[in-house]
């Protein structure tokens, strides 16, 4: 009885040596894909980064976690890792990143000449190895107002080359309207009647007085116009600087 219980306690023993150099490794390896995970985050701002597939010789893979760590190549898919050690060792490293970024989507089909409003896009998780060339948006805010050069059907994600790249206000979107002549200046408080680009003669409501004017939009939050002679019209309020 007593040999048996001795040889199970042995084998017991042997078990545990054994298993210990792969749990330290596993352990390592786990501590080894946060490290490169957050030095792919650091480096891409993406989000959701995923590290896998880790090759390397053991001591890299059971050894201390490295000091310094450069890309060689990647991502995203398979990456190549260049890793420096504090006894001076350089080892490479290599893992399969998949990471995703915000993209903004065409919710339904619009036509060429639209433009972009916040009902027409929506925002969702793209891989990046499948995200397009041409360049996309992160943000809905980037996307609404502009100008569609082409036709898309729903879905679609939406790149640099789709849009006009003049910026554009749209009607209804809240600007500064400043009245300027040789001897005053006016600023009051506007929408826009219509949708323009920068440098177009646009129609703005002034909202205290409920007045139409027309002058140019300078910037997307500023309508200028101009007076050559006179006094301001007394049904514009506004912040008036007078000059003498």
């Amino acid at each position: 009885m007593r040999k048996r219980i001795r040889a199970l306690l042995m084998l017991a023993l042997m078990l545990l040596f054994m298993a210990s150099p792969a749990m330290a490794e596993k352990g390592n390896i786990t501590e080894m894909q946060a490290v490169l995970k957050a030095f792919i985050e650091g480096k891409y701002h993406w989000s959701n980064v995923e590290v896998t597939r880790l090759e390397a010789g053991a001591v890299v893979l059971s050894g201390p976690l490295p000091e310094q760590i450069s890309l060689v190549k990647g991502p995203p898919g398979r990456a190549v890792f260049s890793l420096g050690f504090a006894d001076g060792r350089t080892e490479m490293l290599t893992a399969s990143i998949t990471a995703y970024a915000p993209v903004v989507k065409s919710k339904r089909s619009l036509k060429a000449n639209t433009f972009i409003g916040p009902d027409d896009i929506s925002s969702s998780q793209v891989e990046i190895s499948r995200l397009p060339a041409g360049g996309y948006f992160d943000n809905p805010s980037r996307v609404t107002g502009k100008e569609l050069k082409c036709s898309i059907s729903s879905g679609v994600t939406i790149t640099n080359e789709m849009v006009s790249s003049f910026p554009l206000a749209v009607r209804g979107h809240k600007v500064t309207i400043v009245i300027e002549s040789p001897n005053f200046r006016i600023t009051a408080a506007g929408v826009l009647e219509e949708s323009a680009r920068v440098g177009d003669n646009v129609r703005v409501m002034n909202t205290s007085s409920k007045k139409m004017l027309s002058g140019l939009l300078v910037d997307e939050n500023t309508v200028s116009i101009q007076q050559a002679y006179g006094m301001p019209d007394n049904r514009i309020t506004g912040g008036y600087q007078g000059t003498r």
